[in-house]
């Protein structure tokens, strides 16, 4: 359980990390949003952008903790995965961004 809600953290902090290089990106010019969920919120409003993406991400970890109880090796593994390709999104983003 405590290695879940360490990865749990770890995916929230990088979809806070996205969603900034996200922004840092669109601001300097040359970057835009690929989600299409997000896409819209984004043209909306930023403040609306950053409270989906950290409320969904949010809620998304603490719905896999609660299962973690009951399934504490294939929430890990989820959770890894999430952390993973976040990790990635990250990367990509701030390459993308210091270009």
């Amino acid at each position: 359980m405590k290695r879940s809600i360490g990865l749990a953290i770890a995916f929230v902090g990088l979809s806070a990390l996205d969603a900034a290089l996200t922004l840092a990106g669109m601001n300097k010019g040359g970057v835009a949003e690929l989600n299409p969920i997000m896409c819209p919120l984004l043209q909306q409003s930023e403040w609306l952008f950053w409270g989906f993406k950290i409320g969904m991400a949010s809620i998304f970890s603490l719905v896999l903790l609660i299962f973690s109880k009951r399934f504490p090796q294939q929430v890990k593994r989820i959770f890894i995965a999430l952390v993973i390709a976040m990790g990635g999104i990250c990367l990509f983003n701030l390459i993308v961004t210091t270009r």
